[in-house]
C-alpha cells in the first residue's frame, strides 16, 4: 500500500524523509543500519535493506506423487529463469529414486545449477552463475548459431546435400542453454531491480531484450523445422521447378534476417 509522507528539514538544507515502521519491522532494520538507494529511468528511488540485499533469493517447489516430469520441468525451469538463486525441492514423505533422477536431469541442461544437499524429502540446488553476463555478446552469440544453421540448411537445400544439415539439431541445445541463462539474468534484473546497480542495463532495456531474445529463438526453431523436412527428404531431388523458387526465397529471408538483427 502506497503512502504518502512530508520531506522534513534536518540543519541548514537536509532534506529527510521517515520511513514506515511497518517495512522497517519487517526488514528487521535498526537504527544505524545501512540502506540501498537506487535511481530508476523514471526518476523515482527504489530503496533495499542491506540486510535483504545479501540474503539469497530462495524458492520451495513442493514435490507430490501428481508431478509429471514436465510439470517438474517446467517448475525448476520457471524458478531458475526468475532469478532465484536457491531451489528447494521438497516431498511431503520422501523423494522416490524417479523424482531424483528428472531433477538432475533437469539441472544438467541448466547453466550453474549445482546440488548442494539431499536429504531423504529434499534436494537443494544453487545456481552459482554471477550477475555478470554480457547480454548483448551473448544474443550475439545466439544469432551466430542461429544464422549458421540456416545458411548451412540453405545450402543442403541448394546442393540437394543432406549431410551439411546433419548435426544441426544439437545446435538447438546450445541455443536453449543460452537462451534460459539470459532470461534469467534480464528477467532477475527486472523482478529485483537492486541488482541493476550492478549493470547498465535499464529496466527497459532488459524488457526489450527479452522481446528480442524471444524473437530469436522463436526463429531458431524454425530454422530447425525446416533443416528437419530437408533431412527428411533424404536421397529424394526436388523437382526444379520447385526447388529454384525456394532459394530465390531464402536468400532475401537471410539478408532481411541479418539485417533486422543488426537493427
Amino acid at each position: 500500500m502506497s503512502e504518502t509522507r512530508k520531506l522534513q528539514r534536518l540543519g541548514g538544507t537536509t532534506l529527510y524523509v521517515s520511513l514506515p515502521k511497518r517495512w522497517i519491522d519487517e526488514a528487521q532494520l535498526k537504527q544505524g543500519d545501512k540502506v540501498t538507494l537506487i535511481p530508476q529511468p523514471d526518476g523515482s528511488i527504489s530503496l533495499y535493506s542491506k540486510a535483504k540485499q545479501k540474503r539469497p533469493r530462495e524458492i520451495i517447489l513442493e514435490v507430490n506423487a501428481k508431478n509429471s516430469r514436465q510439470s517438474l520441468k517446467r517448475g525448476i525451469t520457471a524458478a531458475y529463469v526468475d532469478g532465484f538463486e536457491i531451489i528447494k525441492l521438497k516431498a511431503g514423505d520422501r523423494l522416490t529414486e524417479e523424482q531424483q533422477e528428472i531433477i538432475r536431469e533437469v539441472i544438467d541442461h541448466l547453466f550453474g545449477l549445482e546440488v548442494i544437499e539431499v536429504t531423504g524429502n529434499m534436494i537443494t540446488v544453487q545456481c552459482l552463475l554471477k550477475q555478470t553476463l554480457p547480454i548483448e555478446k551473448t544474443i550475439q552469440r545466439i544469432h551466430t548459431i542461429v544464422l549458421s544453421m540456416l545458411s548451412e540448411t540453405i545450402s543442403a537445400l541448394k546442393e540437394q546435400d543432406v549431410n551439411l544439415v546433419k548435426g544441426l539439431t544439437r545446435r538447438m541445445h546450445d541455443i536453449k542453454r543460452l537462451s534460459l541463462v539470459t532470461h534469467r539474468l534480464l528477467r532477475s534484473l527486472i523482478l529485483f531491480p537492486r541488482s541493476i546497480e550492478q549493470t547498465d542495463v535499464s529496466l527497459i532495456d532488459s524488457v526489450d531484450y527479452l522481446q528480442v531474445l524471444h524473437i530469436i529463438t522463436e526463429i531458431a526453431d524454425n530454422v530447425n523445422r525446416i533443416s528437419e523436412s530437408v533431412m527428411a527428404l533424404g536421397e529424394q531431388a526436388l523437382p526444379k521447378s520447385i526447388l529454384e523458387p525456394l532459394c530465390k526465397t531464402c536468400i532475401p529471408m537471410q539478408e532481411l534476417y541479418e539485417q533486422s538483427i543488426l537493427a
